[in-house]
Formats: structure tokens, C-alpha cells, sequence
């Protein structure tokens, strides 16, 4: 793990022993040499921070930054996506115009955990908003303006997780604090590897039409091909989910992977479990053409390519990352 550096001052003053009694009486002279040793510290800090301040800081101007530049670079296309949302949102809630960029002010690797199917790397996460004025902001609970002037806390003890997995766009989440909840020294990964096994599992499943549709006696239907021979996929959830999407997907192969780009073709809004979707469409070839998305609790936009199984013919879901233009 890249180690985030540190800059410390450290004074070191040798001095004689002197020794106490119960009712100490100071010796003739130790009050002219106690006034020596404060004027001479006072020095050196004064000496020490004015060369601390000299020195070119690694971050942005603020004790609570923390960032790890390499890992930051990794994933900065979807950290600075999530960083604009929140700027919009936190603007919109604030019914205020005095914020006018971001920075990310931490993130760092905090953990690796894994099993025999995977791993997953656990970074600390949170970014700054910058602002033209203080006046009229009123600041959320937790929020704060730092010694710089942004305002911080808005997002706080937010954790970026990744899937460790071949490929140019690894799968992510964004998790709360709940994921290390009931974790410290002495205990075993495996409640947080649960945790986040649960949050990379898809909200939403797909069926064939015919063994499923059965199940419901209510229904909505799109359609988005009718080449034939066209398959009748249903889309059900055990919990609603939000801004449940139909995508057209583009496949782009390149010599190591594959790259997904998306269009949303219909907007179905909440997909509910009493409610399921049918979809009827066509598979062209081995390369998906369709896909499916939601957002997740966290306010991540979730996308799924769909494919059919070479081995038993069943449904099958791909998460995707599509590229970001």
C-alpha cells in the first residue's frame, strides 16, 4: 500500500535531571534557568514552523487532506463523476450559487479484503466543495468550512470499493460507514466481505419471460427490437429500485478487453417488486446489444449488459462500466 507521507517537527532538549521531593523546593538558580529554557524553545518553534511552511506541501492547502496521487489517478474519472453529483446536489439543497467546484481531499486505500472467489480494496473517501462566499450558506449537519475556505463534510466516512478483476473498468461501489461497523483489532474480514459481497450483487434480476411471468398479475412492457426471433426477457426486484433504465449497448472489442458504451433508449422510473418489466428484444450474436440500469442507495448509476448463457441458455446479467466521454 502506497504510504501517504507525514511531516513532523520533532524538538529534542537535553537538560539535566532534577529531582523532586514531596514538597519540592526549587534550587537557587533554576528559575533563571526555566525562563533560558522557554525563551530557547520558543525559538525553535518559531525557527521550526518557519522552515515547516517553506517546505512544498504535497496536498491541498488543508490538515485534513489526505490523498494518495497514484491510486487517486486510477480512479479519477469515476470519483470526479460522483464529486460533480454531490456539488450539484449539495448546491440544489442549499439553494445556493456560492459553490463552484470540488476538490478531493481524501482518499486513500484503508483495507484489502478476500476469499477464495475474489478481493475487493477498500479506500477512505471525501471530497471538498469550493465556494465564492460564505454568506448564505447554511451548512448541512457534519459540514464545516476548513482553514481554506471549503466547505468539507458533506460526504463523510464514505468508502470507494473496488473489485480487484482483469480489465480497464473495474466494477466499483460506494458504501457507508455501516461497512467496518462491528469490526477493530482482533476480528476476521469476513463481516465486511459479506457486506460487500452483498452491495456487488445485482438488485435486479432476469428471467425468461415464460418461467417467470407467471409469478405476477401485473406487469409494464417495452419494446426494443422486433427482429426475429425475438426473446421476451422479464425484469423483477425483490426491493424497488429507482430510475430503472433500458439501455442500447455498444460493445467496443480492443486487444486486452472489451469496452461498453450506452444510450438510454427508455426511462421506466422505479421498477417495483409487485411490478415486474418485460422486455422484448433480440439477441444479435455473442456481443451484447441491450442492457439495464439503476441507481443504487448510494446515488451510483448500476449498469448491466444482457446476455444469454452458452452453456444452459439462461439469462445472465454483466455489470458493465461504460466509458465516460
Amino acid at each position: 500500500m502506497k504510504q501517504v507521507p507525514i511531516i513532523a517537527l520533532t524538538f529534542v532538549l537535553s537538560l539535566p535531571m532534577v529531582g523532586c521531593a514531596a514538597n519540592p523546593v526549587e534550587p537557587s538558580g533554576v528559575t533563571f534557568l526555566k525562563s533560558a529554557i522557554s525563551d530557547r524553545v520558543n525559538t525553535m518553534m518559531t525557527q521550526g514552523l518557519r522552515e515547516y511552511s517553506s517546505l512544498p506541501s504535497p496536498y491541498p492547502e488543508s490538515t485534513e487532506s489526505w490523498v494518495d496521487q497514484d491510486a487517486y489517478n486510477l480512479y479519477r474519472g469515476f470519483l470526479d463523476r460522483r464529486a460533480e453529483r454531490l456539488l450539484g446536489e449539495c448546491s440544489s439543497a442549499l439553494q445556493t450559487t456560492a459553490l463552484n467546484g470540488y476538490e478531493v481531499v481524501k482518499f486513500y486505500q484503508k483495507e484489502t479484503v478476500a476469499d477464495e472467489s475474489g478481493s475487493y480494496t477498500v479506500y477512505c473517501w471525501e471530497p471538498a466543495f469550493l465556494t465564492t462566499s460564505h454568506e448564505d450558506i447554511s451548512l448541512p449537519d457534519g459540514a464545516f468550512f476548513d482553514s481554506s475556505g471549503r466547505l468539507c463534510g458533506y460526504e463523510q466516512f464514505t468508502y470507494f470499493v473496488v473489485k480487484d478483476e482483469a480489465g480497464d473498468f473495474p466494477t466499483y461501489r460506494f458504501l457507508n460507514a455501516d461497512l467496518l461497523n462491528g469490526t477493530g483489532e482482533g476480528t476476521t474480514n469476513e463481516l465486511v466481505l459479506q457486506r460487500i459481497k452483498q452491495a456487488f450483487e445485482p438488485t435486479v434480476q432476469g428471467d425468461w419471460a415464460e418461467d417467470a411471468l407467471g409469478y405476477y398479475s401485473n406487469y409494464n412492457e417495452v419494446s426494443v427490437s422486433s427482429d426475429e426471433p425475438v426473446a421476451q426477457v422479464l425484469f423483477s426486484c425483490d426491493c424497488a429500485v429507482k430510475d430503472f433504465k433500458v439501455l442500447g449497448v455498444q460493445a467496443i472489442p480492443t486487444e486486452s478487453t472489451v469496452l461498453y458504451s450506452t444510450d438510454d433508449l427508455f426511462d421506466c422510473g422505479e421498477l417495483k417488486s409487485d411490478c415486474p418489466l418485460l422486455l422484448n428484444m433480440t439477441f444479435f450474436g455473442t456481443l451484447p446489444y441491450f442492457g439495464v440500469s439503476y441507481v443504487d442507495d448510494s446515488g451510483e448509476t448500476i449498469s448491466y449488459s444482457i446476455n444469454m448463457s452458452g452453456m444452459d441458455g439462461s439469462v445472465i446479467l454483466d455489470e458493465i462500466v461504460p466509458i465516460m466521454g
